[in-house]
């Protein structure tokens, strides 16, 4: 029999939170929220506290966003502007992804569909960027953030497929959360062109990718298990931590609070928990983990 000054069981999904040897954060819509060119951003409840709190309770922190046209220099850059310092390597994108998955393919020249003041990135990590204004053999394309693509980009990406490059992507998520409300993906939509030219499916090396959790996982220092992933959008945020195992938590700060936005595709997974903010999951923290 429990004794009456017994502390009650915590739920299920609380003790795995309590659990997580390391935390990944999504950045827009549960961190923070910016503009659409990621020049400013302020930062949403909790974020400061929470982060402070982690670090001290020797929990590693990193921040996975699906954003492709910041490097993560220029995100930490923006996150100290707003308040909250995190170093470079605590930041992943897909395009870190993607070179780390073209490292280990042995393939360097890379058609990208950006803009080019993300080639000094690419070039910075030992790759070859190649503008898509022109045709070029390419061993692989990398669709992603791009608003100022052109008809002629999609057709030069094309012919570098058509010719054997291997094609990847970001994110085929149709929307992200600034300030201003939502925003197209346009990665999505310059993906879509050259499936639908090609008759290849892309290789995603954002969220809710399994492999971008799994290497995300590894820079941090635990299993993909023992993660927990926080974010504001359960199609990708709570999907890959789904599809890793680990636990999911979802904040109504971001995307998930918009009403009126189409559903593509089946509906998401159910989050492990939900909660307003990340000033909800610092009290939650604090409670379980004293």
């Amino acid at each position: 029999m429990t004794s009456p000054s017994a502390e009650p069981a915590l739920p299920e999904a609380a003790r795995r939170l309590a659990q997580a040897r390391a935390f990944l954060f999504d950045l827009d819509g549960t961190l923070v929220l910016a503009n659409a060119t990621h020049d400013e951003a302020r930062l949403l409840p909790g974020t400061r506290e929470l982060f402070a709190w982690l670090e001290a309770a020797g929990r590693p922190v990193g921040i996975f966003t699906n954003g492709t046209v910041k490097t993560p220099a220029a995100i930490a850059h923006m996150l100290a502007r707003a308040g909250l310092d995190v170093a470079v390597e605590q930041i992943f994108t897909p395009t870190v992804m993607a070179m780390a998955w073209l490292a280990r393919q042995g393939l360097r020249r890379v058609m990208v569909i950006g803009p080019e003041a993300s080639f000094a990135f690419w070039e910075e990590a030992g790759f070859e960027p190649l503008a898509p204004d022109r045709r070029a053999a390419a061993e692989a394309v990398f669709v992603g953030w791009h608003r100022d693509f052109r008809m002629a980009h999609i057709e030069n990406a094309a012919h570098a497929i058509w010719q054997g490059a291997r094609f990847l992507v970001g994110s085929l998520h149709p929307f992200y959360m600034t300030a201003a409300g939502p925003a197209v993906g346009t990665s999505r939509v310059f993906a879509a062109a050259l499936q639908s030219l090609t008759g290849r499916r892309p290789l995603l090396l954002g969220k809710p990718a399994r492999t971008a959790l799994r290497l995300a996982a590894a820079r941090l220092g635990a299993k993909p298990e023992a993660l927990a992933v926080i974010g504001d959008d359960a199609a990708l945020d709570i999907e890959m931590a789904r599809r890793g195992g680990a636990v999911g938590v979802l904040v109504k700060s971001g995307v998930s609070a918009q009403s009126g936005l189409p559903r593509l595709g089946p509906p998401p997974p159910e989050a492990d928990l939900e909660l307003t903010d990340l000033a909800a999951l610092f009290t939650l923290m604090r409670h379980i983990l004293p």
